[in-house]
């Protein structure tokens, strides 16, 4: 049976790693926005970063709901960090009578700033070639502790 996964996690939580391998044990089709978003649109997005993420989040959303319609398992590896995401992803798949499973990936405070160091070191090493370079606008989207998960949301907490 067909299953609809969604990934929930600050950024260098281990998210797409966890995905990719999840996708690997499932044989799940894995969806990512930065996959993206990246190779078209580039490093920077500037001021349109927000609006060209919600439009690359709805087509997601649409394909997600189309393969799980197929049958396949789905593994969406979107962050949804701020809770307005998740929110609307729940009333999506809930209007499209799927009920997803949550997954999320905590992480303590100490560790998730030595991963992002390493992140931007190897970013920066690569040329920005893989992954977006993590700086201080970015780490203060992933600081409000109103967009932590509550109590119950998550159906897995890793």
């Amino acid at each position: 049976m067909a299953q609809m996964i969604l990934i929930c996690g600050r950024v260098c939580a281990g998210k797409t790693t966890y995905a990719k391998r999840l996708a690997q044990e499932l044989h799940a089709v894995r969806l990512n926005a930065d996959e993206l978003m990246k190779p078209l649109f580039g490093e920077y997005l500037g001021d349109r970063h927000e609006e060209v993420l919600c439009q690359v989040t709805d087509l997601l959303l649409e394909k997600a709901a189309e393969c799980y319609a197929c049958g396949v398992t789905v593994i969406l590896d979107l962050g949804f960090w701020q809770r307005s995401m998740r929110e609307r992803a729940n009333r999506f798949f809930d209007e499209n009578g799927i009920c997803p499973s949550w997954h999320y990936l905590r992480l303590e405070e100490e560790e998730w700033r030595r991963r992002i160091a390493k992140r931007n070191a190897e970013v920066l090493a690569a040329g920005f070639r893989t992954d977006y370079l993590i700086d201080e606008n970015i780490i203060r989207k992933f600081t409000d502790p109103a967009d932590e998960p509550l109590p119950g949301e998550m159906t897995v907490v890793l």
